[in-house]
């Protein structure tokens, strides 16, 4: 199967940021078939200039480094395992991930996952379950 063939997509980077004053990443907005995701990248992630660019990664140059552009399998596999917690209760989401069940915080990040399971239905119609089977398969 051919993702491309099933999917209209944009990587967009949007640089780097820091996370709570401590983890830094790339961040990238995603647009699948007009829902729209933000997507993270470690800083792992690049290839600093002094190395000779990655000629088999598509990369974006910044002024220190060569940023690996995600990949869309790997995109969608992050998307469609936030979007596990729509078959999840939260205390169940919580226990299986180790978040404490009366964390506002936790309960934030469950439903954050569960608006990207929902977009990702809605972006990908009625070929969600062949991409979700399809992305399961390659055991990303």
């Amino acid at each position: 199967m051919k993702i491309n063939e099933l999917l209209d997509f944009n990587i967009n980077f949007c640089g780097k940021t820091v996370l709570n004053g401590s983890w830094e990443r790339f961040k990238w907005n995603i647009e699948i078939n007009g829902e729209f995701f933000e997507y993270h990248t470690g800083i792992g992630h690049c290839t600093f200039l002094y190395n000779r660019k990655p000629k088999d990664i598509k990369t974006i140059r910044t002024d220190n480094e060569w940023v690996h552009v995600p990949n869309i399998n790997n995109i969608l596999n992050a998307i469609l395992l936030d979007g596990e917690a729509l078959n999840e209760s939260f205390y169940d989401w919580c226990d299986n991930l180790g978040y404490e069940s009366d964390s506002r915080k936790a309960l934030d990040v469950y439903e954050s996952c569960m608006l990207n399971g929902r977009k990702l239905q809605s972006a990908l119609s009625i070929n969600y379950n062949k991409i979700k089977d399809y992305i399961n398969n390659l055991e990303l």
